[in-house]
């Protein structure tokens, strides 16, 4: 039966530091927990994470274990470690079939409102993204996770236009396009949560020095290396630990970005 002083401890230092790697490896088990348990190695979780082997192991001895083969073991040892894993790191919400369905259409339709009412009230801000893009730079967007997938339609969208973009979701390549880049291009950053570690440092390597364009939640990034941004609201967190009607969110503004963007031209 798995240890619930390992679930505690990782629950524990990830909580401690959500701004750093530690918080990433953590949403790494949650969301990897399946392929975990079906034999998913060092490497292939290290790049899920989006991070080295050798961290993957140091954050292992953090929490008490001698390595990720350990790490693998404790959650797929028996079914009773995989419940346990399951009911610790993915909190459901207490609701029924009937609320939860209702709930659930009230949060989709209040992100919808959101994302229209944004471009409504931001019209400033709009023509500012819209103009930098029309002017022909490249466009770079780095997003990992599911905001990479939510973007992949927009990105083809925006190929398809005749425009230069960059869709990317590893972090080494993506520095190396901000250390290419030109005065004219311009960064979109995007992290659903506002806690992906990755995103932080990318913005604060760019450093203001070029025009950073952030979707990001709730955030500790200084204002001042962010050129414009949609903050990202957390209300499907009432709902349960998921970010797919987020992910649905910015399908909505980058829909939308889209449009304005070849409305103008």
């Amino acid at each position: 039966m798995i240890n619930e002083d390992f679930i505690l401890r990782m629950k524990d230092l990830s909580s401690k530091t959500y701004d750093t790697i530690e918080s990433s490896i953590y949403k790494g088990i949650i969301d990897n927990t399946k392929e975990i348990i079906n034999g998913m190695t060092l490497e292939e979780f290290a790049k899920a994470c989006f991070t080295s082997k050798p961290t993957i192991l140091k954050f292992c001895k953090n929490i008490g274990l001698s390595g990720y083969s350990e790490l693998r073991y404790k959650i797929r040892s028996s079914d009773s470690s995989k419940d346990a894993i399951f009911t610790e790191l993915n909190i459901s919400k207490d609701y029924n079939n009937e609320s939860f369905k209702s709930k659930y259409i009230e949060i989709v339709k209040k992100y919808a409102d959101y994302s229209s009412d944004w471009f409504d009230n931001n019209q400033e801000e709009v023509d500012k993204i819209i103009n930098q893009i029309n002017e022909g730079g490249i466009i770079y967007i780095y997003a990992s996770n599911l905001a990479y997938s939510s973007s992949r339609n927009f990105f083809q969208k925006m190929i398809w236009g005749s425009k230069f973009v960059v869709l990317e979701n590893d972090i080494t390549l993506f520095e190396s396009f901000i250390n290419q880049s030109k005065e004219n291009d311009i960064f979109i950053m995007i992290s659903l949560s506002g806690k992906n570690p990755q995103t932080k440092q990318l913005i604060n390597a760019i450093n203001g020095k070029r025009k950073v364009f952030g979707i990001l939640g709730p955030h500790n990034i200084s204002q001042d290396k962010l050129w414009t941004q949609i903050l990202v609201p957390q209300w499907e967190n009432k709902l349960w630990d998921n970010y797919s009607v987020r992910g649905q969110l910015l399908i909505n503004l980058f829909d939308i970005l889209h449009f304005e963007i070849f409305n103008k031209i």
